[in-house]
């Protein structure tokens, strides 16, 4: 029998596992058919995603070229008394990806997560149970992985961490550390984050997303988001991206600078 001590062992070790192959080269496979399908279906008609709300320019941390490698859109719609909000990702030949939606709360709580991910051949989906439990299936190559994890905080995605910070923006800004759990279908699992404020000033709101785990951050640093104090829109992130660059080893993972361009009125 398992005690508590060498199951806290466990835990640690595959988290640092998953976190260490996340740093090492990842070797593609294909998309399933209909998984291709949707993909190329949503870079012949984006809109149908829904209405534009921003543009992000992706470029690498650190020294080099100033040509973003990536763009992506964030498109959003109504649906079901919900809202659907889609990121959609570009390469620099202008091909799609990613697909990437989350359907939420107007209060951007997660409802579901779903994942096209072109360069890895990773597709899946995340979900709320009905009894708050988390469900993650993450299929690759013809094989299924599939995790219900018992969540102790709210759980956010990339298309909703900027909407839940705005949504809680009067607590973070007092100084609260909210804990949360960011759903990542890549791993088929979910990670513990903290956000907190950072820094601000009349000009930007710095808020920091940083992994719970020391050994998630060996892996992960932390993330920055950038809001315009006085309107409150996104104007920057820095940190760790879904899409992946090419390397002598395979893919590898992408920490960037994302520079924001709104279409719309407000973030939705």
């Amino acid at each position: 029998m398992s005690t508590p001590t060498s199951t806290t062992h466990r835990t640690l070790a595959t988290t640092f596992f998953v976190a260490l192959l996340a740093a090492c080269g990842t070797r593609p496979a294909a998309l399933p058919r209909a998984s291709q399908a949707a993909l190329d279906q949503l870079a012949r008609t984006p809109a149908a995603a829904g209405t534009l709300v921003y543009d992000g320019a992706v470029r690498p941390l650190g020294p080099g070229s100033d040509a973003p490698v990536f763009t992506y859109e964030r498109r959003v719609r109504d649906e079901h008394g919900l809202q659907r909000s889609t990121h959609l990702t570009h390469d620099a030949d202008g091909a799609m990806p990613i697909a990437i939606s989350a359907t939420h709360t107007s209060a951007y709580e997660l409802v579901e997560l779903e994942q096209i991910h072109g360069q890895t051949g990773v597709v899946g989906h995340a979900r709320m149970l009905d009894d708050g439990r988390l469900e993650l299936v993450r299929v690759q190559g013809g094989r299924t992985t599939r995790r219900v994890e018992h969540v102790d905080a709210p759980v956010v995605a990339g298309p909703t961490l900027f909407g839940w910070a705005l949504a809680h923006w009067d607590a973070l800004v007092g100084g609260a550390q909210l804990r949360v759990r960011f759903a990542a279908i890549d791993a088929a699992r979910s990670y513990g984050f903290e956000l907190r404020l950072l820094a601000q000033d009349q000009a930007t709101t710095v808020l920091s997303f940083r992994a719970t785990s020391p050994l998630v951050r060996a892996a992960v640093p932390p993330m920055r988001l950038v809001f315009d104090t006085r309107t409150r829109a996104i104007l920057r992130y820095e940190g760790r991206v879904p899409p992946m660059l090419a390397g002598a080893h395979g893919l590898h993972p992408l920490d960037a600078r994302v520079d924001y361009t709104f279409a719309a009125a407000s973030y939705r």
